[in-house]
């Protein structure tokens, strides 16, 4: 009898266990998938960033050069102008990148919340099996123990 005990009993510690590192195999994939999701997203979002600056960057080079080919006496006045407008639109390019930086910042704390909440939700998926397979176990110990009349006293006395 004691042997069927154990064995009921280890079969069921086993199917627990299986279960649980199931549930710890899909957590942890779910959680390198989004790592991983995030990584892709951020980098792609640093490559644009980098386009951003380096085509301003071939585009101001480009122009100053430009300006510099051709700089006379008469041209000196334009390039006032010409300086103004770059300004202006530099300052414009500046205010860009700093939205689109602004914007991949909110992407990324976005990013990390639905990670947040996926390890919240993981973990509370975590906590129910471990709850459901502790209550299985002292169910089925209890009912085993009433069935074959085993009396388990406090104080740890069998």
């Amino acid at each position: 009898m004691y042997d069927k005990i154990s064995a009921g009993l280890g079969d069921l510690m086993i199917s627990a266990n299986r279960n649980a590192d199931s549930i710890l195999t899909e957590a942890r994939e779910e959680s390198e998938r989004l790592r991983r999701q995030t990584d892709d997203e951020c980098d792609q979002k640093v490559r644009e960033c980098d386009a951003a600056v380096t085509k301003i960057r071939n585009e101001t080079d480009e122009e100053a050069a430009y300006i510099r080919e051709r700089l006379s006496s008469a041209a000196n006045d334009l390039l006032k102008t010409v300086s103004s407008d770059l300004h202006v639109n530099l300052e414009n390019c500046v205010r860009e990148i700093e939205t689109g930086i602004a914007d991949m910042q909110y992407e990324i704390k976005t990013l990390l919340q639905k990670i947040e909440g996926r390890r919240s939700e993981m973990n509370e998926r975590i906590d129910y099996y471990q709850s459901c397979v502790s209550d299985g176990i002292k169910t089925k110990l209890d009912s085993m123990d009433e069935k074959y009349g085993i009396n388990h006293e406090v104080g740890g006395d069998a």
